[in-house]
């Protein structure tokens, strides 16, 4: 209690503390932001054209990114706002990628820059929640490819509507829902090679599937194997 007492009557002392406290701690945390904005800034080139290479690679050859780095508010990474430019087609401008990119290439660039920190981490799992979202054909076949050769380091978990996706996969389970006594229940199960055909033939053609549909479907699965 008496130190409490001494702490009310001698408050304005400890208000000036406290303050020069404060000022001390605000000057080493804007030290140490600047620190790490300078050393954003002379990385950001070295991740600049590792995604360029990657994105060319996942069919966006004329693509141009830049990384655009700006002192702003403190928050708990620092100072820095970080804003991504991209021009997909040649002779466009650079624009905003949250504003002017399309689904498939939000997708692109979501995995070309998982592809490269992966090559930084040790993590032995990658999930992957639906990467592959508005893309088709030979978009959707190279990023299986690189999905692929990611697995070969580390496991990787996709959730994917990609019926390429479904065929490269070494284990493909089947997720479904069903509402039991007012309760919905999500249950997984493996596919074997039969169920797989099926369940890659409806991606392919929908609720009804063809015979077409399961020709191709066997046919993904042949290339995968090869």
């Amino acid at each position: 209690m008496q130190e409490d007492i001494d702490d009310l009557e001698n408050i304005s002392q400890s208000f000036t503390r406290l303050e020069e406290e404060q000022k001390e701690f605000y000057l080493k945390m804007e030290q140490s932001a600047m620190k790490l904005h300078n050393y954003r800034g002379e990385r950001k080139h070295f991740l600049e054209s590792k995604l360029r290479r990657e994105l060319s690679e996942l069919e966006m050859p004329n693509v141009q990114f830049e990384i655009s780095l700006k002192e702003s508010h403190f928050n708990a990474l620092g100072f820095t706002d970080v804003e991504f430019l991209i021009a997909t087609n040649k002779g466009e401008p650079l624009k905003p990628m949250n504003k002017i990119a399309s689904g498939g290439e939000v997708s692109r660039v979501s995995l070309a820059l998982r592809t490269i920190f992966s090559e930084f981490d040790s993590d032995s799992l990658i999930i992957f929640d639906e990467i592959d979202t508005g893309v088709s054909g030979q978009v959707a076949a190279r990023m299986v490819e690189k999905m692929k050769l990611l697995s070969k380091q580390r496991q990787v978990l996709a959730i994917s509507h990609l019926p390429q996706a479904a065929a490269t996969a070494d284990h493909l389970l089947h997720v479904e829902k069903t509402v039991e006594d007012e309760r919905t229940r999500s249950t997984a199960s493996y596919l074997n090679y039969k169920d797989k055909i099926e369940e890659i033939a409806r991606m392919i053609s929908g609720s009804k599937i063809t015979e077409a549909a399961r020709l191709n479907a066997a046919e993904l699965l042949k290339s995968s194997e090869d």
